[in-house]
């Protein structure tokens, strides 16, 4: 029999005494299939106390066992580690573990009768090695691989329902211990435990990084917050935050953070501030306390507020990137210039990748705008598989989104996309006739239909790819709406959307055109669902608006950050628009948070049609989908917010 000292209980579990918790069982060395051997375990934490306390007669039902040795594992306190070596010493050999070189496990698949009770009541995920034992309740997640850790939690409930004596919602801690600078992955081990039933009453982060000692504090901030107690330790920067630490606390430990994460350090005073009005506001307490103290923090209410709302307005992180303003149409509604000095660098490229990781959000999205982005595949890829990698080490989820003309789409890049959760914007106004008089080709002779999305659509079905088409409705073509809408219908699209030429002035008989055909494909498409096909129509399930101004961060190719895409219309007032430089080092947050509206976008006007004009039959859209949602509320819903 060997005796193991290993971090048996949970941490939160109080026990004093160490041989209160025994555990006498089998284990095997070398993987699940290996030969079974008695071992005897004890937790190392309270062995390590009582010995320090001068009771050393605590362990001696361990030594009575008559172990023939002992594991112990060095981190921790060297004198008392060297104590309980030389306690041990006196009964058999003492095989001491390097933790930096962690030794092969002890595989435990039984916690005995008389422990299951005490044992399976907590969960440790650890970034430490595990060292001698390997355990259920006890994870390392060093691998950062959120599937296997996943199946651990799910495999450790499994096990924990099947005890008698144990009940998940009873008492049950949770430690996430160290590797806090990969928050997502914590969050998601969190949400995962919780709906399988546990009730995380008590939850412990440590950190073993002083760097990221405020990723620690917003975690502390926001889950206290949330009614749930919390402590977070730092020992090596000599850090312990045994309760949630004020608001107000927080401003120096972020002013103090910065070189490698300082992006992500950057404005985290005021998105934890918002985070934790907004969990109290959904809770229903403390509200006023903490917008007094965020108040006190970051001045009068009429100061933030507006930040407030659209952080409230963007769940989920989005950054567009335009690698180049170059495109191979020239077409008739577009005020986009084409240069073909605008080529965005493969550094301003990941340096903006790294801008949308620094957002506090578990979903992201990398979107990709022009100009044609096509026409830079080799840089688009190469920036889409860095996210997708960095996502699922992080445990986020990531989208990609391409707009595109289709002109230089191959079936391998199709392919290449559905690797990354790519969603397609395609470009096609209607047929052949319509789309070429609309989206001119650059090339003599081109033919923007033959070579453009309704060549593809057929791969796109075949690879399973998400996309949508964009068909863009002119005063010129609103006449032909209705044929254009049933052609693209015809091809098989599957996902339309809708959209009138902006900028482009539109008169009242135009409008009262459009209000007809918006009429009419309506009637289409409900008789298509009618018969079960499954068309969507995108503008019916967004929020009903007049006019979409894409307010979303967009990076341009020489790393100016700007609030939306009107900058790229606005020759002569693009600084209007400007919100920043990546060389700054500012994190997505201030940028969002910060950014334009649709008052600021109306203020800067400068297209060929009025505001007046524009909203004119944006109005008539906006009235159109409202109408459509209530006659189909189960299918389309109600109250949908708009993303910024």
């Amino acid at each position: 029999m060997r005796a193991i000292f290993c971090d048996l209980l949970p941490t939160e579990v109080q026990v004093s005494d160490p041989c209160a918790v025994l555990l006498r069982t089998n284990g095997r060395r070398g993987g699940p299939k290996a030969a079974a051997e008695a071992v005897v375990l004890i937790d190392r934490r309270l062995a390590l106390a009582r010995v320090a306390a001068g009771a050393e007669d605590d362990l001696s039902p361990l030594f009575a066992l008559n172990p023939q040795d002992f594991h112990v594992m060095a981190d921790g306190d060297p004198a008392q580690i060297q104590a309980l070596v030389a306690l041990c010493s006196a009964h058999g050999p003492v095989h001491v573990g390097d933790p930096a070189q962690p030794p092969q496990p002890w595989f435990i698949d039984d916690y005995g009768v008389y422990n299951a009770d005490i044992l399976m009541n907590g969960l440790t995920i650890s970034a430490a090695p595990t060292g001698f034992v390997r355990r259920l309740g006890l994870i390392s997640k060093g691998c950062t691989d959120p599937t296997e850790i996943e199946g651990a939690v799910l495999d450790f409930v499994r096990r924990a329902r099947a005890e008698p004596g144990v009940d998940l919602s009873r008492a049950l801690s949770l430690v996430l211990d160290g590797g806090l600078e990969n928050r997502w992955q914590n969050r998601h081990m969190i949400q995962v435990a919780e709906r399988q039933g546990m009730v995380l009453k008590g939850l412990v982060l440590r950190t073993i990084a002083p760097e990221v000692v405020t990723t620690a504090l917003e975690e502390a901030v926001f889950h206290g917050l949330l009614g749930r107690p919390v402590a977070v330790r730092c020992p090596q920067a000599g850090l312990d935050f045994p309760e949630i630490p004020r608001l107000k606390d927080l401003k120096n430990h972020v002013l103090g953070v910065l070189g490698p994460h300082r992006r992500r350090a950057d404005d985290a005073t005021r998105a934890t501030c918002f985070r934790a009005l907004a969990a109290s506001r959904f809770e229903g307490g403390h509200s006023q306390k903490i917008e007094a103290e965020i108040c006190e923090l970051l001045g009068p209410t009429d100061v933030w507020i507006a930040a407030y709302r659209r952080h409230l307005k963007t769940p989920a992180a989005r950054v567009v990137l335009l690698p180049t303003w170059q495109c191979e149409l020239r077409c008739v509604y577009c005020a986009i210039a084409k240069t073909d000095a605008r080529e965005m660098s493969e550094a301003v490229g990941i340096s903006a990748v790294s801008l949308l990781f620094s957002a506090p959000t578990p979903k992201l999205t990398l979107a990709f705008f022009g100009g044609e982005p096509l026409l830079r595949w080799p840089l688009v890829a190469k920036l889409c598989e860095q996210a997708v990698s960095r996502a699922a080490t992080e445990g986020r989820e990531l989208d990609v989104q391409i707009t595109t003309n289709a002109w230089a789409l191959t079936e391998d890049q199709i392919i290449q996309m559905k690797r990354w959760n790519t969603h397609l914007q395609l470009s096609l106004d209607g047929d052949e006739r319509t789309q070429n008089a609309q989206r001119k080709p650059l090339e003599s002779g081109g033919d923007s239909y033959a070579r453009g999305p309704a060549a593809h659509l057929d791969t796109l079905h075949r690879h399973g790819l998400d996309y949508r088409l964009i068909m863009v409705v002119s005063p010129s073509t609103v006449a032909q709406m209705v044929d254009n809408f049933e052609h693209l219908v015809g091809l098989g699209a599957r996902c339309i959307q809708l959209n009138y030429a902006i900028g482009i002035p539109w008169d009242v008989a135009a409008s009262e055109q459009y209000a007809a055909g918006l009429a009419c494909i309506g009637e289409r498409v409900e008789a298509l669902w009618a018969s079960g096909h499954l068309l969507d129509w995108v503008n019916l399930r967004e929020a009903p608006v007049s006019v979409r101004n894409n307010l979303h961060v967009t990076v341009d190719f020489d790393g100016t950050v700007y609030g939306g895409n009107a900058f790229l219309v606005q020759a002569s007032g693009r600084e209007k628009f400007r919100l920043g430089n990546l060389d700054e080092h500012h994190g997505w947050h201030r940028y969002m948070v910060d950014g334009k509206s649709d008052a600021d976008v109306f203020s800067n006007w400068k297209r060929r049609a009025s505001v007046e004009e524009t909203t004119r039959v944006g109005a008539v859209e906006a009235s159109y989908v409202r109408w459509m949602q209530g006659r189909h509320p189960q299918r389309l819903g109600r109250g949908h917010t708009r993303s910024l």
